[in-house]
């Protein structure tokens, strides 16, 4: 389905006008330099088509995709780390994202291609934390039939960059452009929203962890980390809107519907989108009905 490529997401939603990037008809011009980073199993696919778009412009750029997803790019780096389990490249991925935007200043731009597998592929633990001990979590969440949801506010809480942290960091302009793979396209669970307010807490960790019966099984790090979180002796995730940060949905379960909606009119049938929010383990089940 056309309206599910990530190269055609981004072709249709974001264009150009000399120096200006226009993304669903919002205008933002460029001053300084133009920088990119993408996350998640799309981010190659998205960072084609903004090389195509924007290439002469960017300054620098590294995506971060699963291993075998790598695509040939000009101008913009690739790294391939693991999915869903994290490994080593996600972690020297993501530090090499957060020193490319340490050099991002106030008349900068920073375009973001955030994709599903964001989670595992982009990953900074908290100090005190390990990567194994966050590997450890998150393969105790995924077998544990917690919701995506859930997985994502514990992993939020265990991150510099989840839950709105990476938004923190950037000085300049950030545009995301997203495409989502969860249920609701909520901004905040889509690669545990580096770029967005998130709503959760400490205590919600806390209360997922024991929910799924994980608290005690959990390394020792963790739990004193989310105990200090709860105590408000370690960082919150973000939890205001930042005047320098733009996010569009530029994909997702909604728009796949409602696609397959229009062609099914366009074939002489009459749709029915009956849900576009039904879980089942973790998966989503679009559901419509052609009568």
């Amino acid at each position: 389905m056309k309206s599910s490529d990530p190269y055609i997401a981004v072709k249709k939603s974001l264009t150009r006008r000399n120096k200006k990037i226009i993304v669903h008809g919002r205008i933002f011009e460029l001053q300084g330099k133009l920088y990119v980073l993408g996350f998640g199993k799309a981010s190659c696919s998205m960072a084609k088509a903004i090389e195509e778009i924007l290439g002469d412009l960017i300054v620098e750029g590294l995506v971060i995709t699963k291993y075998g997803y790598r695509l040939p790019l000009k101008k913009i780096k690739v790294i391939e780390a693991g999915h869903p389990i994290p490994d080593e490249n996600s972690l020297r991925g993501a530090q090499q994202a957060l020193d490319m935007v340490s050099k991002i200043g106030p008349k900068d731009i920073l375009i973001v291609l955030i994709s599903g597998g964001g989670s595992s592929l982009f990953v900074m633990p908290e100090d005190g934390i390990s990567l194994q001990d966050k590997i450890i979590v998150n393969n105790l969440l995924l077998k544990s039939g917690a919701r995506i949801h859930e997985i994502n506010i514990v992993r939020k809480h265990l991150s510099k960059v989840k839950g709105g942290k990476l938004a923190k960091k950037v000085k300049g302009t950030l545009i995301a452009l997203i495409l989502s793979d969860v249920v609701g396209d909520k901004l905040d669970i889509i690669a545990s929203g580096p770029t967005v307010k998130d709503p959760s807490t400490f205590h919600d960790a806390y209360k997922i962890l024991t929910r799924y019966d994980l608290w005690n099984k959990i390394p020792e790090s963790v739990r004193n980390h989310i105990l200090l979180g709860i105590k408000g002796l370690r960082e919150e995730t973000l939890k205001e809107d930042l005047p320098n940060i733009y996010n569009f949905i530029i994909g997702g379960v909604s728009l796949a519907c409602e696609s397959a909606a229009k062609k099914a009119k366009e074939l002489g049938l009459e749709p029915y989108i009956l849900t576009t929010t039904l879980e089942e383990k973790q998966k989503i089940l679009a559901l419509f009905s052609a009568l």
